[in-house]
């Protein structure tokens, strides 16, 4: 195998002893893969078209397909033990941008794409999550290119909103929760 990283991320439910996965050029979990496979064997068959379900995974694959690109640093949200965030880094570094994905973890669901957004450019470093927010170290880019949705924490640090809930951010933490 060499050098090669796995084109995604694995998570492992120690309640029901199982691991689900992500990858990255496929775009699918584990569990889309397999529900695709199952509905292509069942089209072949019965040479019917593509259902809504069918629709819909294809939907989320072409959006969650990042073939180019590998993960990175990762963290879970520590309030929220079900909210996991991976970067996906670019293969060649500097080529493209890089991305945060937000994946939903449940024992009986297993992994639930949230969202797929830019990183920002202004941070370096993944260290942490707190829905609404995500904490970066700050890249030495010029502070003058904060957006809206981030701010500088002293010198070092890079705060950014989550994209679903810009908006939710001075919401009390029920109202966090249920989004």
């Amino acid at each position: 195998m060499g050098n090669r990283v796995y084109p995604g991320i694995m998570v492992w439910d120690a309640d029901s002893d199982v691991i689900s996965n992500f990858n990255f050029l496929t775009g699918m979990t584990d569990q889309q893969q397999y529900e695709a496979n199952a509905n292509a064997s069942s089209l072949a068959a019965s040479k019917r078209p593509n259902t809504a379900v069918a629709r819909k995974i294809e939907q989320e694959q072409i959006r969650y397909r990042l073939p180019d690109y590998l993960p990175g640093f990762h963290c879970w949200d520590s309030n929220d033990s079900r909210y996991l965030i991976c970067e996906a880094n670019h293969r060649k570094p500097n080529t493209g941008p890089n991305y945060l994905l937000s994946i939903f973890v449940t024992s009986e669901d297993g992994l639930h794409m949230q969202d797929l957004q830019l990183k920002s450019r202004n941070s370096e470093i993944l260290l942490g999550c707190t829905v609404p927010y995500i904490y970066f170290i700050r890249s030495d880019n010029d502070e003058n290119d904060i957006s809206n949705n981030e701010m500088n924490i002293g010198n070092l640090l890079l705060r950014q909103i989550f994209r679903q809930f810009i908006g939710l951010e001075n919401s009390d933490p029920t109202t966090n929760e249920v989004c």
